[in-house]
């Protein structure tokens, strides 16, 4: 993974306190929703969307894709994916760590948790296929 600079350490104490956070304040009300009509439509939004959203997305310096890295800026317009996979390790995380604090404080897997750490790792899947895919 590299060395990390300020925006790399930056990021990872904003995902640390979002996944604390939800660790010991998990969510308590659980959705009246089965469990794939909240974990596959998160999933599926991630898988295809984001190739299909950014699938001519190219540095406007280089002509060419640039693969996100940790210590890229969120705030960057030239390189929109790196917020984008921002966004996946965030919500793979939050989600991971609502399902920990809920299986700690009530013994049970809530499936808004599973959702958004599906959506996580949609969003991170989906980030993988657009730099495997050929231009």
């Amino acid at each position: 993974m590299g060395k990390w600079n300020k925006i790399g350490y930056f990021k990872a104490i904003i995902v640390a306190l979002a996944a604390i956070m939800n660790i010991y304040v998990p969510l308590e009300q659980e959705p009246e929703v089965g469990f794939a009509a909240l974990t596959l439509p998160p999933f599926l939004m991630g898988v295809i969307g984001i190739p299909f959203i950014f699938r001519n997305d190219v540095d406007a310096s280089t002509k060419q894709r640039m693969k996100p890295t940790w210590n890229d800026s969120i705030f960057r317009i030239k390189r929109p994916l790196s917020t984008v996979s921002f966004g996946g390790y965030f919500f793979l995380f939050v989600g991971f760590s609502s399902l920990i604090g809920a299986a700690l404080k009530s013994q049970e897997i809530h499936k808004i948790s599973l959702s958004v750490m599906m959506f996580g790792v949609g969003i991170l899947i989906g980030v993988w296929i657009v730099f495997k895919r050929k231009k």
